[in-house]
């Protein structure tokens, strides 16, 4: 009985094989008009052959203004010990603040001038002269954990660091002032 049943099931899966090619196994032609639904898909246009590398920094609102970011939206920064053609956040610090790489040529975002943009070492993004950072603990994009710590700062549109206020390296100085009182009476 089992064998049976396969050899039903197989002439029914050829049947709809042949149904499906439009061969039925007959040379009859049927008078009826026969329609086929015909789906479109609109593919998108191929890849070009010079295809653009992606935004490697663009502008994004904070609450220290406009400043610089990754493609992901993460937060960039410099450090004070770098040049454009030096780097000296290697090793330890490298894993604490990964800098920004790219394979091909950077591009910028709207509103950042094309010009400040370079690489040091072959692939570090330098912007502004500055070489550029991401802080591990910018967990989410848009997180500004990094400002002020051991020289790390964000940039602003122009390649300038911000100082925030809080920031540990910002120092006030004050004046003492010295009142005297003219006048009677002590």
């Amino acid at each position: 009985m089992r064998g049976a049943r396969n050899v039903m099931v197989a002439a029914v899966a050829l049947g709809l094989f042949a149904a499906a090619c439009g061969g039925g196994g007959t040379n009859a032609v049927s008078s009826a008009p026969k329609t086929k639904k015909v789906t479109t898909t609109t593919l998108p246009a191929p890849a070009s052959t010079t295809a653009q590398a992606p935004v490697s920094v663009m502008l994004a609102d904070s609450k220290y203004g406009k400043i610089l970011v990754d493609s992901n939206g993460m937060t960039l920064y410099e450090h004070d010990g770098d040049s454009a053609t030096n780097v000296t956040c290697t090793g330890g610090c490298a894993t604490v603040w990964p800098p920004l790489t790219v394979t091909g040529t950077p591009r910028v975002g709207a509103g950042l001038d094309a010009s400040k943009l370079a690489t040091v070492n072959g692939t570090q993004v330098v912007y502004g002269g500055h070489p550029l950072y991401r802080f591990a603990s910018d967990q989410t994009a848009g997180a500004i954990a990094g400002e002020g710590v051991g020289g790390f700062f964000v940039l602003g549109a122009d390649g300038q660091k911000i100082i925030s206020a809080g920031s540990a390296t910002t120092t006030l100085t004050t004046t003492p002032t010295t009142k005297t009182r003219s006048g009677s009476g002590y």
